[in-house]
């Protein structure tokens, strides 16, 4: 009887997975970084931003190889469920690397031609406010966020994917560190705010995916970098006045005792707590001696 009951245990769960993805789920099939109507029409019309413009001088790179989708705003009159346009999961992740890749260090990576040809002087790229660098990234992260959402990736009981997971999470470091790049900057070219706020949407979307991976047991090939995203959300909520707010969500990841009492989540608590009650010696000390740059990065705002 024991073991019928176990059977039927397993049933059950393996029914539970199937509906979460089941073919109900609606899947893009744009396998590209771009859908091809819209490379087409934006090389026509010339709308391209400097990154992604062809230069006699890297022959290799090619548009198709280079155009990002960029946003697209969802209106009444506007659907964008139109699958030949959405990427799936893998179109999305070969994007980010991209980016990462081939775009976001590419002022560490010398002169480029095309930065040469669009002004008076220099030919080095710089990150915050040069030819909409940084923006254009912004524009095009938050693109690959709706295709992955529009896909039910994020929604609560939604189909559940590592490599929608580990976009989110690279998508995450990438506002992390625009955050620490632009707090100097003009505010007419940065907005800290709207970084901010695009931070904390990737973080909401993740605490959901993380707890519906924890219902399906399936955090340990999916969840590898839980802790680290955890302890981020807990600091971007630094200057929130709902402090019930970060209570109830430490109460929620109490019960993974791997996450909450990890090294990172336990430095990010004692940040969060030593900011609250002034204790600022202790701030600045954990700000010295932290071992995470993105950790640092998120605690310059309050310096």
């Amino acid at each position: 009887e024991e073991e019928e009951e176990d059977d039927d245990d397993d049933d059950e769960e393996e029914e539970e997975e199937q509906e979460r993805n089941s073919s109900k789920q609606f899947v893009g099939n744009c396998h590209g970084m771009c859908p091809p109507g819209e490379l087409r029409k934006r090389v026509q019309d010339a709308q391209l931003n400097i990154l992604e413009r062809e230069h006699p001088e890297r022959p290799k790179w090619r548009h198709s190889q280079m155009l990002i989708k960029e946003l697209q705003r969802s209106s009444a009159d506007h659907e964008i469920r139109i699958k030949s346009d959405i990427r799936p999961p893998a179109a999305l992740m070969k994007t980010m690397r991209y980016i990462n890749e081939q775009l976001l260090d590419i002022d560490s990576k010398g002169p480029d031609p095309r930065w040469r040809d669009s002004r008076a002087e220099g030919d080095t790229p710089i990150f915050i406010g040069d030819n909409g660098y940084q923006s254009f990234l912004t524009n095009r992260t938050r693109m690959l966020r709706k295709d992955a959402k529009v896909q039910g990736y994020g929604d609560p009981k939604g189909p559940l994917n590592p490599t929608v997971i580990e976009l989110f999470e690279m998508i995450v470091r990438f506002h992390v560190l625009s955050g620490y790049e632009g707090c100097e900057a003009d505010r007419a070219i940065f907005e800290p705010h709207l970084n901010k706020r695009y931070l904390n949407e990737c973080l909401k979307t993740l605490n959901v995916m993380y707890d519906e991976c924890h219902l399906a047991g399936r955090t340990k090939e999916y969840c590898m970098h839980e802790a680290e995203m955890r302890a981020y959300y807990v600091l971007v909520q630094l200057d929130n006045p709902d402090k019930l707010g970060i209570q109830r969500f430490l109460a929620k990841i109490a019960r993974h005792s791997a996450v909450l009492g990890s090294a990172i989540v336990q430095e990010a608590i004692t940040i969060y707590n030593s900011f609250h009650t002034e204790n600022y010696a202790q701030f600045f000390r954990v700000a010295r001696e932290t071992k995470s740059y993105l950790i640092a990065c998120l605690m310059h705002q309050y310096f």
